[in-house]
């Protein structure tokens, strides 16, 4: 085993498996699939939870919004409005979430802030 391949391995192993995405009553675009964390471009410190299907990228479904409030770096601020209603009660039914413990406005909705309670495999944006 060549160490590029033991490196990969060693990876494999610590990477925890994507948690299955629960099914998402009442969401239009958000299917069952797996979720991954990963990290808004403007504040990379920010975790961004998607589910990503079997077609790329491009199928991916956001499960959260990049508040306009500071939040820690355990936290997401779940999108449970338009396409996501249902979002936010699957992911704390999954246990996938912790219960909000605050709410942030973003524009004329609510974003839920919540701790992430699992680990989550962290996917390129």
């Amino acid at each position: 085993m060549t160490t590029h391949q033991r490196a990969a391995t060693a990876t494999a192993a610590r990477t925890p498996p994507a948690p299955a995405a629960p099914h998402f009553p009442g969401a239009k675009f958000v299917e069952p699939g797996p979720i991954f964390r990963a990290h808004y471009t403007s504040d990379r410190t920010r975790t961004a939870l998607v589910v990503v299907r079997g077609g790329g990228r491009q199928d991916d479904s956001k499960l959260t919004v990049n508040p306009t409030e500071p939040i820690a770096v355990d936290e997401v601020a779940i999108k449970s409005w338009s396409e996501n209603v249902g979002v936010y009660e699957a992911l704390v039914a999954a246990g996938i979430v912790a219960p909000a413990h605050r709410i942030i406005p973003q524009g004329f909705c609510d974003a839920q802030v919540c701790r992430l309670l699992v680990a989550v495999p962290e996917i390129e944006a």
